[in-house]
């Protein structure tokens, strides 16, 4: 054995053991009982959290899974419920190797914890306050700004807020903000509530909002070979799952870089379109008829030449009359058309139109308006006439952004 080859044998087994090494481990337990006094339920309440960095530890136990269950009642978390919930915070998955049961009882004891000098760790009491807000900022957003739709949040304030309001008894939480809209920036907001002895407490915090993104999708079925058109169209907002592969996947935000396209495979109803999937389509093909528009002052006169080239919307096409005569060039402005802005022109390429003309209507032929295409919501077979921004969705998601 040669020793490059040793080396690069030791290496991998070196990467290998390194790779093994940096799973956190999470031993479900089988039922486990929590203090009276606790509100939710974290994942170090169900699970024994094992991993070399202490840290990495306290942040893993102190994911917030589920509201506490009443005293006298009981929860079972299952295992795609903690997953979810560790996705929702941003935990990546593969990090993570679970073992133990695969489902946990959660009840609640009749006792409060004693306090020790400790207490809560601030990740803790700030996981807890975001669950205690995820509902009411649901309901809040849903009410005064749908457009959202689906979004991230955060809060951001001190660690006496968070331990204030981490003793809000959360039915009693009410919650107000200042001119939320959808521009996801940061927006101060007030919460008044009671405490469990009934105190009637407030608190100010801000609160970031991130929406889900909206993008493009089909309407209805594309077949390979169609020209997308902005009737064609629809937006429609990222899943969770589409999020987290946005920045690879090469969603499509801009109608301009769709109408016009061709279809390279088959598109399914309300599925967002990518770049790979489309491609500037000829709609000019060397020796068709094209009907050439120019634009003169306020009047338009056309005639039609043979195309010399292929073109796609925007690009410049030859032509010649169908005499042979005369030439000139102009820019595609849609299947089998193409337009001159006369201003621009010589005196020449002039003439060669202006037999048999007539006015048409300056924006004749230039399809919908990126403006009219609808917004559909995935979840539902509701469209609605309208722009992202003035879209009325039909139930907004609240979900914690990652740390």
């Amino acid at each position: 054995m040669s020793f490059s080859f040793r080396l690069l044998l030791i290496s991998l087994i070196v990467a290998w053991n390194t790779c093994i090494a940096s799973a956190i481990e999470i031993r479900l337990k089988d039922r486990v009982e929590i203090p009276g006094d606790r509100t939710v339920v974290t994942l170090g309440d169900v699970a024994e959290v094992l991993d070399a960095d202490p840290k990495r530890v306290e942040t893993w136990k102190a994911v917030v899974l589920n509201p506490a269950p009443a005293t006298g009642s009981e929860a079972t978390l299952d295992h795609t419920l903690i997953s979810s919930r560790l996705q929702a915070c941003g935990f990546t998955l593969i990090d993570a190797d679970f073992r133990g049961a695969g489902r946990v009882t959660v009840t609640t004891s009749s006792t409060a914890r004693v306090s020790t000098p400790t207490g809560d760790s601030d990740v803790q009491r700030r996981q807890q306050v975001l669950t205690l807000l995820e509902p009411h900022l649901k309901r809040y957003v849903s009410e005064r700004a749908p457009q959202i739709g689906t979004f991230h949040f955060q809060t951001l304030t001190t660690g006496e807020t968070y331990t204030l309001l981490s003793n809000a008894v959360p039915s009693s939480i009410q919650l107000s903000m200042i001119s939320i809209d959808q521009t996801g920036r940061t927006y101060d907001a007030h919460v008044v509530f009671q405490t469990g002895r009934g105190i009637a407490q407030q608190a100010s915090l801000r609160i970031l909002l991130e929406p889900y993104p909206y993008v493009l999708a089909s309407l209805g079925p594309m077949q390979r070979g169609q020209v997308i058109r902005a009737e064609d169209l629809a937006w429609i907002q990222l899943t969770d799952q589409q999020v987290a592969q946005a920045r690879n996947a090469g969603f499509v935000t801009e109608p301009a870089q769709l109408i016009g396209t061709e279809v390279l495979k088959t598109i399914r109803p309300q599925d967002p379109i990518t770049a790979d999937q489309i491609r500037k389509s000829p709609l000019v093909r060397n020796n068709e008829i094209v009907t050439v528009t120019v634009n003169v002052s306020t009047l338009s006169v056309s005639r039609q030449f043979r195309a010399r080239n292929d073109a796609a919307m925007g690009e410049s096409v030859s032509l010649t009359s169908l005499d042979g005569k005369d030439s000139l060039t102009a820019t595609v402005s849609g299947y089998r058309t193409a337009v001159i802005d006369g201003e621009s022109q010589n005196t020449n390429s002039i003439r060669t139109v202006d037999a048999q003309g007539f006015e048409i209507p300056l924006s004749a032929g230039q399809g919908a308006s990126p403006g009219r295409i609808p917004v559909i919501n995935a979840s539902s077979s509701t469209n609605t006439s309208a722009t992202p921004s003035n879209f009325s969705s039909q139930t907004n998601q609240a979900h914690v952004l990652p740390s």
